[in-house]
């Protein structure tokens, strides 16, 4: 919860310097889609979908915030997670430099950091009455960084392509209720280090 925090104090400090120095301006509104690769082997690759807003505070500097959505299935794995499907809410701040600008083109590169809300669904496992199996995937940061380029197709209209490298290692828990033998705790890491390639549409005010 801390961290959420974090992000809206930080939301709202744009906000106010945006509607100080560029609003009107170089404000814009976006939103994109893609695949997300994930390293941890029985996370299956995902389509990844996400919008957010930018606001340009210098010439060739901008910040961007984004909210995200994924949904992939988990293969069963040794002391990992069982299978089931993981949901994955992402809220990044990142900052855009763009290395190189013309009238239609623009090449960017980006750092940013995060903190993602993870939801684990698990499977139908088979057990006996008397054990109760649940599985949780803890919420926490996580930095990434990428390349992209936008290019203008409309007075205020653009098309971008970002390449990201996602680095996010959440814990995982196994807790199993057993009638006769009580409760036990088995914590994990998930390796959730990922490759996202996206595309995405921006409208300019």
């Amino acid at each position: 919860m801390r961290a959420i925090k974090k992000i809206i104090s930080v939301i709202v400090l744009l906000h106010i310097l945006g509607a100080g120095f560029v609003w009107g301006q170089k404000f814009s509104v976006q939103a994109n889609g893609g695949v997300i690769f994930p390293k941890e082997g029985n996370i299956d690759a995902a389509f990844a979908f996400g919008f957010g807003l930018s606001y340009s505070i210098f010439q060739k500097i901008k910040v961007s915030i984004d909210l995200g959505y994924q949904k992939s299935d988990v293969k069963e794995a040794a002391e990992k997670l069982y299978g089931g499907r993981l949901i994955a809410t992402p809220f990044l701040v990142s900052i855009h430099h763009e290395v190189l600008k013309t009238r239609k083109f623009a090449p960017y590169i980006f750092i940013g950091y995060g903190y993602i809300l993870y939801d684990f669904w698990l499977g139908d496992i088979i057990t006996i009455p008397e054990i109760t199996v649940v599985q949780k995937v803890e919420n926490g940061p996580a930095w990434f960084g990428g390349l992209g380029g936008q290019i203008r197709v409309w007075k205020r209209t653009s098309v971008y392509a970002e390449t990201v490298y996602l680095y996010s290692k959440p814990d995982g828990k196994t807790i199993i209720s057993d009638m006769n033998f009580g409760v036990s705790r088995e914590e994990f890491s998930i390796d959730m280090r990922s490759i996202i390639i996206r595309l995405g549409i921006r409208y300019h005010f």
